[in-house]
């Protein structure tokens, strides 16, 4: 069976299977991302890799991997307490949701979270703000280290969100199901009335505002 997504063809109308190759996305600026992110990508891996590059931007950037026991690990630049790791490996053959998240703050412990088919399973601490880097994003290898690192494997859905998704809404991406995220309201004054303004969703009416 393929990924958990509702929209998902087993032909593989979404996804790739990578053999001694990868996919390189050409560098572009916009994924140079240094703050808050979140990375996301369905793998089967069809072998036991060495210490292979799931998806990632390089080591000054961010990155996820799949390391000789099948454990996926995450990181944000390189000034993290180690990757986020997987203590258990995951099945050889079967689909796995891999998700990394970092909140962008670095004076928070355990700001990076790795999610394994819905659910935070470790952390690890940013504790500067990655460099970042000029190098091409690679799905499949790792681009800092040329083809040393390849993953044989399919994968699908690989995303990139230049925001932290919070556990509901990684859970709800792994459930194919949409979840909104937190709402930040500001309140402005025009003249004589007040205006509040949001990212999306209905307000909903208040006898009173605090």
């Amino acid at each position: 069976a393929g990924p958990n997504m509702p929209y998902f063809n087993q032909n593989n109308n979404y996804g790739a299977f990578i053999e001694n190759g990868y996919v390189d996305i050409p560098y572009e600026p916009s994924l140079n991302i240094t703050n808050a992110i979140t990375i996301a990508a369905w793998v089967n891996l069809q072998s036991i890799p060495g210490f292979g590059g799931l998806f990632g931007h390089g080591d000054d950037s961010w990155r996820m991997s799949v390391d000789s026991q099948l454990r996926p690990g995450a990181n944000d630049g390189t000034s993290a307490t180690g990757d986020a790791t997987y203590l258990t490996g995951i099945d050889e053959g079967n689909w796995h949701m891999v998700v990394y998240t970092y909140s962008g703050n670095t004076n928070q412990a355990n700001n990076g979270l790795l999610y394994i088919d819905g659910v935070a399973q470790a952390s690890n601490s940013i504790t500067a703000t990655p460099a970042g880097d000029t190098l091409d994003v690679w799905i499949g290898a790792s681009p800092d280290y040329g083809t040393a690192r390849m993953l044989t494997a399919e994968f699908a859905y690989a995303s990139i969100f230049n925001q932290a998704l919070t556990s509901a809404q990684v859970a709800g991406l792994y459930a194919g199901e949409y979840v909104s995220g937190p709402q930040n309201i500001q309140i402005s004054r025009s003249g004589s009335n007040v205006v509040l303004t949001w990212q999306s969703g209905q307000l909903l009416q208040a006898p009173t505002l605090e």
